[in-house]
């Protein structure tokens, strides 16, 4: 399951910006290409504003 090397590599090919959804273990996987990716982490401000803002 995922995001195949080769998919990231057609679309930076065509001078595209990729922009993948992953887990800790997706990062973990993807540090070990040779692909220089940017990592961006989305995280609330607290668990508990999470909470309140989870319908």
């Amino acid at each position: 399951y995922g995001t195949s090397k080769s998919a990231v590599e057609d679309v930076r090919a065509k001078n595209l910006i990729c922009i993948l959804d992953v887990d800790i273990q997706g990062v973990k996987r993807i540090k070990e290409t040779d692909l220089d990716p940017i990592y961006i982490s989305i995280q609330p401000p607290s668990l508990e504003i999470l909470v309140d803002c989870h319908f």
